[in-house]
């Protein structure tokens, strides 16, 4: 069972892989524009050298060795592993939701297509975004059960018809969801916490606590003040030596903490602190579900 786990988990990484990072199409497109800034950023002398004409015959040698490479990974696998042909499958992905396979994110309302190896699983993992939730699933017609906020489904030959797979997520709107989380900075001298309303009311925060100990919920009250519709505050840290502000909470935001926001003694949203660069901060990408680091100065923070 095991080794038909771990066979199925790195065929379906390559899979993916293939897709994008290992693309003829896309690599083509990074050589091109490597090319290109060269061309640009090259001296005079080598301009009249025939130095640009020495490098578009290797840029195409290298395309053409990625062409072969490429489609040489496709026959290795289908070799080594003994695998059938493969099948058209589809995700047609539903606003406010994250999806995953493996190493691929899906981002709100894309449609991601590919390949995949007939028999060869794999599972499909959903995560909805702050104000939203996971209404249902739905593979070649049939509904499959899925939970509200993290949904984890298996793909397989099961759901084959006419030699393809096409999945839909449908999601649906969470009213009970308003205040979030979006952005953190935890160094030293300048931490600080920025929230956001996503709800479509205006909210009032001094309904709301934050912390960093599960325990003690109510460690900080937010300010009495109101927030309308995809409004942002920012609060400082107790260590932020920018802050000139009026609301400076009673303790810091450091690494490897986990913030969290509660209302009613209920936690509604929560971030890990993780470890970040002096001119960096760590938010969510577009309000979702997704946490990247961004960067900016050190005295600054993003709009």
């Amino acid at each position: 069972m095991k080794v038909k786990k771990y066979r199925d988990l790195f065929i379906t990484i390559m899979s993916n892989l293939q897709k994008k990072s290992f693309n003829p199409d896309n690599i083509d497109k990074k050589i091109d524009s490597i090319q290109e800034y060269m061309k640009n950023e090259a001296d005079i002398q080598f301009k009249t050298t025939g130095w640009i004409d020495e490098l578009e015959r290797e840029s195409n040698t290298i395309k053409q060795i990625n062409k072969k490479v490429y489609h040489q990974v496709s026959d290795d696998l289908t070799d080594i592993f003994n695998l059938e042909e493969k099948y058209k499958f589809v995700l047609n992905n539903a606003k406010g939701v994250t999806a995953k396979i493996v190493n691929q994110v899906i981002v709100e309302n894309e449609v991601y297509k590919n390949e995949y190896f007939k028999n060869v699983e794999f599972k499909v993992s959903l995560q909805a975004n702050p104000g939203y939730k996971i209404d249902s699933v739905i593979i070649n017609g049939q509904k499959v059960d899925c939970e509200e906020n993290i949904g984890i489904f298996v793909i397989s030959d099961k759901y084959l018809k006419d030699n393809k797979i096409e999945v839909s997520i449908i999601s649906k709107k969470d009213k009970d969801t308003q205040l979030i989380i979006s952005e953190i900075s935890a160094k030293d001298y300048n931490d600080w916490i920025k929230f956001t309303n996503i709800g479509e009311e205006e909210i009032n925060l001094k309904d709301y606590y934050i912390s960093n100990d599960k325990d003690n919920l109510k460690r900080y009250n937010l300010p009495n003040i109101n927030l309308k519709s995809g409004e942002k505050f920012i609060i400082d840290g107790k260590s932020n030596k920018f802050n000139v502000g009026d609301y400076i909470c009673n303790f810091t935001f450091s690494k490897y903490k986990t913030i969290y926001l509660s209302k009613e003694d209920k936690v509604v949203d929560k971030v890990y602190i993780p470890r970040m660069q002096a001119n960096e901060s760590y938010g969510r990408v577009n309000n979702s579900s997704i946490w990247n680091f961004f960067e900016n100065d050190n005295n600054k923070r993003r709009d």
